[in-house]
């Protein structure tokens, strides 16, 4: 069946690809297309802007983190119910893991979804030497079917019209229309990508009169043509996932402090018969009554340590219901946030460990997680794929209980932490990339 797709992928980071990504979301819903966006990579802030255009959540495709049928299951079961789907690169085209490889990169994605793509290319000085790039990023991949270029940080129609030309000469690759250089268009960043859609004041308004620019600049019909050209998908042998035998209530944290989640991951908890609770670390009193489980995601503890300090009563109650044998499951901020201080204030203080932020990567990219011992998580010897981003350093004044060690190259460190039922670590899992790590922590496995 054909789906029909077009993957926005760029020359290399900054070129404008999530800028184009937006305008493209935001001028097909204004002309009321239903669009189900994706991102390549492990990122969570670009999801969040999708989110706010389309209305529809959007969905990670990582060939590192899951397997390339799990990619194309993924893509699937979302892109099913919509009219198109846009998925947004990672970094520069070819770019993944890192070294000599492109697995991992914006080209492997577009070829397990066998997605066309669009090349945004900045073309701040550039004028012959465009038409040698796009040669260059066409030819590198011949497997690779590169539909067309959205040229970026055009300053005039006349402008346009010259670059247009160049590169109709001199390549084989359309050009779909171009951005036009425009400073209200740009969004503010932090230490770990953008500022997050909901911090920014007036998105909406911006959002609107970027897809306004959009559908000025750029041929949507050819896009939407290009989109239905792509060759059509038929479903991988994926195994059913096995429902839970009972209902599960599990708390998860969600709020300014704590909103790094992969959408498939909420899913898969939902498809195994999860009702997933929100609640909020940074604002409610306790716990919502009656769970079974707490998750904690990743998120920006740490632009809020004040407030998660003062909200004593949060803190006593997560921390007595861990004691009384609550599991739960917290990853990198939710890490910190469990731990017994960050930046100096005093958090939940589960995990005898002091968190401190530093101005340089601590850990990046990613990685493999093995378990060391039987854990929450599963035997050990278990291992699953993830990834780990952030600044943040946690020391332990105590000798910890650590149950996994994580390995990127020759180096190896320790992951994840158990006390009592909780479990909980710097590495961001993907648990579509071993569902059985999730069934162990639902204690659905016993094997």
């Amino acid at each position: 069946m054909i789906y029909p797709r077009i993957m926005i992928a760029g020359t290399n980071s900054g070129c404008g690809k999530t800028t184009a990504v937006l305008g493209i979301l935001s001028a097909l819903v204004q002309k009321g297309v239903s669009v189900q966006p994706f991102k390549a990579g492990p990122d969570y802030i670009d999801p969040m802007f999708h989110k706010a255009v389309t209305g529809r959540a959007s969905r990670n495709l990582d060939s590192f983190l899951c397997t390339p049928e799990t990619v194309r299951h993924l893509f699937l079961s979302a892109a099913s119910s919509c009219d198109i789907s846009v998925i947004e690169g990672v970094m520069g085209l070819f770019d993944g893991v890192g070294g000599n490889t492109s697995q991992a990169s914006s080209a492997d994605i577009a070829k397990i979804t066998q997605t066309p793509v669009i090349l945004v290319v900045d073309v701040k000085g550039m004028s012959l030497s465009l038409a040698a790039m796009i040669n260059g990023f066409n030819n590198f991949d011949p497997s690779l079917r590169l539909a067309g270029v959205l040229l970026n940080g055009v300053k005039t129609p006349m402008h346009y019209a010259m670059l247009k030309a160049i590169v109709e000469e001199n390549t084989t690759v359309p050009v779909v229309g171009y951005l036009q250089k425009d400073d209200r268009f740009t969004l503010a960043d932090r230490h770990l990508g953008l500022v997050p859609s909901e911090e920014v004041d007036g998105l909406h308004d911006k959002l609107q009169a970027l897809g306004e620019s959009v559908l000025q600049t750029v041929d949507m019909a050819m896009l939407q043509a290009i989109a239905t050209q792509a060759k059509p998908l038929t479903a991988p042998t994926i195994t059913p996932v096995k429902p839970l035998s009972k209902t599960v209530r599990i708390g998860i944290a969600r709020d300014k402090a704590f909103n790094f989640y992969y959408q498939d991951n909420l899913d898969l908890l939902e498809q195994m018969g999860v009702q997933l609770i929100p609640f909020s670390p940074l604002q409610d009193k306790q716990l919502p009554h009656a769970l079974d489980g707490v998750y904690i995601g990743g998120g920006y503890p740490e632009l809020f340590t004040h407030e998660l300090s003062q909200n004593t009563a949060m803190r006593q109650d997560i921390l007595k219901k861990a004691q009384a044998g609550l599991p739960m499951y917290a990853e990198c901020g939710g890490f910190l946030y469990l731990s017994k201080s960050l930046a100096g204030q005093p958090m939940v203080g589960i995990l005898n460990a002091v968190g401190e932020m530093t101005t340089s990567l601590q850990h990046f990219g990613y990685c493999e997680v093995t378990l060391t011992e039987n854990c929450a998580f599963g035997q050990a010897g278990d291992r699953i794929k993830a990834h780990e981003f952030h600044y943040a350093k946690s020391t332990f004044e105590t000798t910890p209980n650590y149950v996994s060690t994580v390995q990127k190259g020759t180096r190896q460190w320790a992951g994840h932490y158990q006390k009592y039922k909780v479990i909980a670590g710097y590495p961001h899992l993907h648990f579509w990339g071993n569902r059985a790590f999730l069934e162990h922590f639902l204690g659905q496995r016993n094997d």
